[in-house]
């Protein structure tokens, strides 16, 4: 029977280990919550999120810094991978009772009606998994074959699931390897080491870390690198409250950062299924009754759950997705009782008593009790009873509820699926129904004890949103937990200002990794799957975690979700459906900027429209212009001109295309670096330079939208002839040296008109640039030359230190280039900035300079691919593989 289970990664099978994320929608979407920006995308250090230190804490509050869970994940019955499944499962009033699956063992040889015979059991079913436990990628978790072998499947379950919840949390193994967290773990079966001790001969060296239940936590805490405490506990089934409870109060008392609370329960061998049967405490009909007339024992229930804890100063601070602050908790015993399995209304009152006495509350304040509520004939009704005690006296019912009812009763498992429950019950504001009540048990006086059951899907009662949790083992150990919504429990929430949105549909790219490529294609549909339910703000979730949060492993792909005006997601088939393996891609990337005459009314429209960060960006150079002293100050402004309409934009005035081009791209590179992409080469194309010596780290943005700024000005002060521009030959002024094939000249306007006839005649294109009528890289640009740095050098000679890793910009001004700091030096300074105002533009040569360096991806930042034909040509005569990276 146990080789049935042995199969991992090396055995029967491949596993998805590496598709586990989602909250809200899979294991978790990474928002801070109360202090987001309306479309769920979480910003904090800055961009919403205030630190611990401004944020007000209610005075009610008598702890200072209270734990709350930041990340949740879970494999329940019914198919749930997760608690966004749980809470549509739920919402929706599901049963997942079913018989049990032939892959655990055989219950037709066990089963007979009469449960009083030997060796049968009258209840053949319950609430299983819908997945193969055996499987396991346990490469990626540093486990050889062998050793997974002979793992317990709870072990193996237990360590994806906390995957998940990290991942949940926004954390990688790389960040939460070292740190001072603790593990806790409910267990309660130990089916697996039945299952191995039945036969001496297949005993092996692994049987004792593969089956102890100590090795439960400590499995944990070996694969992920964890210092905190570690240890399991069975208290049976109010296990995985008791561990909430120590956990809780190791993080507040110092011994650890951090906690990982969690626990499995998987049903593989018959004799603990069995031997509960004959204790008299199971259900023939493998069922929860719970609350109702037909209680009759309980129906056992498969569950694998972790939640993750940080002190809520800590969850602000790092902007995680708070989804309840743990008020406070409470252990207890029965003691002696007329038998040890029969519970005790008079001392579950007292552990509910000494949670509320504990965190300084008041049971007025409490509209929800998730229910131990197994479905017991007399367990139901003492858990009222003793609910009664503390919350009768009250103003309006005190609503009951009980998971078990859907989702049976998973043992040491059940208190986190409870708990689960209730956080995502006090995120959404809503409480989810208890199934299956038909007839309400006689020994249970709804009326009496002033409670009501929640029978449908509806609002919480009121804005305080505050649970309770009961969890009570067989054996008399008694747990109670209160958690509170974060808006309820912060006196005042500081939110982002709304910024006003036009867009009619956005378009997201959500990354995807994982560390193999059947992982990764279970993690493909599960996202797709995810797009396609139509739900707009969560998949704007799911990409901000994916983006931001999410570790990057070594197999990656991508998927686009279009979110539509009216709020629904939808799948966009991607260009190309190759997966990449980052072990042999990962080529840097060379960022190349656009020059001059580019422009174009509405451009960057949609990304003000759709991009915080960048809408933040152009706000900032608008501030930044806005300083300015009065008499230079622009009467415009960045944003508008970006916004008007074709027929009222004055884009193309020299005084503004300039200073919006660099804007634009300050912006886009500001939003790149935000998704994490950044450059290790920059080149830039006439006043492109500006913000290639931003984005190389040689200028800040002050100084670089100046730089933009202080030349248009001046150069609308002055006046010339009309530019233009030419292919091949130049027989005047030279400005550009484009590529081998390509120039650029100026000139005065009678001049350049008769070049361009004449060049038009002889079957060459040619075309005037949108530069307002201003001869850039000329003579006739040398009369502000003196003035233009004298303006510019107040800000920048000496004023600043650079910043971040050096990036090499290569010089398109005939400084020397490729040089970082030699050339970090005359960009500190306004004479380069002059220089190249003044000085025809070397682009090829700096191109050539930057493409043979190595192989690199080339992207041009820009409002358009204005420089894609020069650089293809540039990289043509240098001979450059055509089929290498692409522009």
């Amino acid at each position: 029977m146990a080789e049935k289970l042995t199969g991992t990664n090396g055995t029967n099978g491949t596993n998805d280990t590496n598709g586990f994320y989602n909250s809200n929608g899979v294991n978790g979407v990474h928002n801070s919550n109360g202090i987001n920006t309306p479309n769920g995308h979480n910003n904090s250090n800055g961009n919403g999120a205030k630190s611990s230190s401004e944020t007000d804490v209610s005075e009610s509050s008598q702890e200072e810094d209270p734990i709350c869970i930041v990340g949740m994940a879970c494999r329940l019955p019914g198919g749930i991978r997760s608690p966004s499944d749980l809470w549509e499962f739920l919402s929706c009033n599901k049963s997942a009772q079913g018989k049990v699956p032939k892959e655990r063992f055989n219950i037709n040889a066990f089963y007979h009606p009469d449960g009083s015979r030997a060796g049968v059991m009258d209840a053949d079913g319950g609430y299983f998994l819908q997945e193969d436990v055996r499987q396991f990628e346990n490469s990626f978790f540093g486990i050889n074959n062998l050793e997974a072998t002979y793992m317990d499947p709870q072990q193996r379950k237990l360590l994806e699931v906390v995957f998940e919840c990290f991942e949940s949390a926004g954390v990688s193994m790389d960040q939460i390897s070292g740190t001072n967290t603790g593990v806790y773990v409910g267990n309660f079966t130990v089916d697996y080491l039945t299952m191995q001790a039945r036969d001496p001969d297949y005993m092996h060296r692994y049987n004792a870390t593969g089956s102890g239940t100590a090795i439960m936590s400590n499995r944990v805490s070996h694969v992920f690198n964890l210092h905190g405490p570690s240890f399991t506990t069975d208290t049976a089934c109010s296990s995985s409250i008791y561990c909430l409870h120590n956990a809780v109060n190791a993080i507040k008392n110092g011994e650890c950062d951090g906690a990982i609370v969690a626990a499995a329960n998987l049903i593989t061998a018959p004799e603990q299924h069995l031997g509960t049967m004959k204790g008299g405490v199971l259900s023939p009909t493998s069922t929860c009754h719970t609350f109702d007339a037909s209680a009759d024992g309980y129906g056992r229930a498969e569950a694998v759950n972790a939640i993750y804890l940080k002190p809520l100063s800590s969850a602000l601070k790092d902007g995680n997705k708070i989804w309840s602050v743990v008020r406070g908790t409470a252990i207890n015993s029965n003691g002696r009782t007329s038998g040890i399995t029969l519970p005790s209304a008079k001392l579950q009152e007292a552990v509910i008593r000494k949670a509320y006495s504990g965190a300084d509350l008041s049971f007025d304040d409490t509209d929800y009790i998730e229910c131990h509520g197994t479905g017991t004939a007399v367990g139901d009704p003492i858990e009222v009873d003793g609910l009664q005690s503390c919350f009768g006296p009250r103003k309006w019912p005190l609503v009951i509820g009980s998971v078990k009812a859907n989702l049976g009763h998973s043992e040491a498992a059940s208190g986190l699926t409870s708990l689960i429950k209730v956080a995502l019950a006090l995120d959404k504001g809503k409480i989810p129904p208890t199934y299956g009540v038909k007839n309400l048990n006689p020994k249970i006086h709804l009326e009496k004890a002033n409670m009501r059951i929640a029978m449908d899907l509806g609002e919480w009662p009121r804005d305080i949103r505050r649970a309770s949790i009961n969890s009570f083992g067989y054996g008399g150990a008694n747990a109670h937990a209160i958690v509170e919504s974060l808006e309820s429990y912060l006196d005042e929430i500081h939110e982002v200002a709304p910024i006003e949105s036009a867009c009619t549909a956005q378009v997201l790219v959500l990354p995807l990794s994982a560390a193999s490529k059947p992982s990764l294609e279970t993690r493909l549909k599960q996202t797709e799957e995810i797009i396609q339910r139509g739900d707009g703000d969560l998949v704007k979730s799911l990409a901000f975690t994916l983006s931001q949060k999410s570790p990057g492993m070594s197999i990656k792909k991508f998927v686009l979700a279009k979110v539509r005006a009216d709020g629904l997601s939808e799948l966009v088939p991607p260009d190309s459906p190759e997966i990449v393996d980052a072990k042999s891609a990962g080529l840097p990337f060379s960022f190349i900027f656009t020059g001059q005459g580019a422009q174009y009314p509405e451009m960057g429209k949609q990304l003000l429209q759709t991009s915080e960060p960048f809408l933040r960006t152009i706000r900032a150079l608008d501030g930044i212009l806005k300083s300015l002293p009065k008499e230079t100050s622009p009467e415009w402004t960045l944003e508008q001109t970006l916004l008007d309409s074709p027929l009222t934009s004055q884009i193309n005035l020299v005084t503004r295309s300039q200073p919006i081009c660099t804007a634009i791209q300050i912006g886009i590179v500001d939003l790149l670096r935000s998704w994490g992409v950044t450059p290790e080469a920059v080149v830039g194309h006439s006043s492109g330079e500006i913000a290639a010596a931003f984005s190389a780290g040689l200028l800040n943005a002050k100084e670089a939208i100046l730089a933009a700024y202080f030349e248009a000005m001046l150069l609308g002060s002055s006046s010339q002839g009309e530019p233009w521009s030419l292919l091949e030959w130049v027989p005047i002024g030279l400005s550009n040296l484009l590529k081998s094939r390509t120039c650029g000249g100026n000139g005065s306007e009678e001049g350049v008109e008769i070049l361009l006839a004449e060049l038009q005649k002889n079957n060459l294109f040619a075309r005037k640039l949108q530069t307002g009528g201003k001869a850039y890289h000329s003579h006739l640009v040398k009369e502000i030359g003196p003035l233009y740095e004298s303006l510019l050098a107040p800000h920048l000679d000496g004023n600043s230190t650079l910043r971040g890793p050096a990036v090499t910009m290569f010089s398109s001004v005939g400084y020397e280039s490729g040089k970082y700091l030699y050339l970090a030096k005359q960009a500190r300074k306004a004479k380069y900035w002059r220089d190249n105002l003044e000085n025809p533009v070397q682009f090829s040569s700096a191109l050539q300079d930057l493409i043979g360096e190595g192989k690199t991806h080339l992207v041009e930042i820009g409002p358009h691919p204005a420089l894609k034909g020069p650089v293809q040509h540039v990289r043509a005569s240098i001979k450059v593989d055509k089929k290498g990276p692409p522009i």
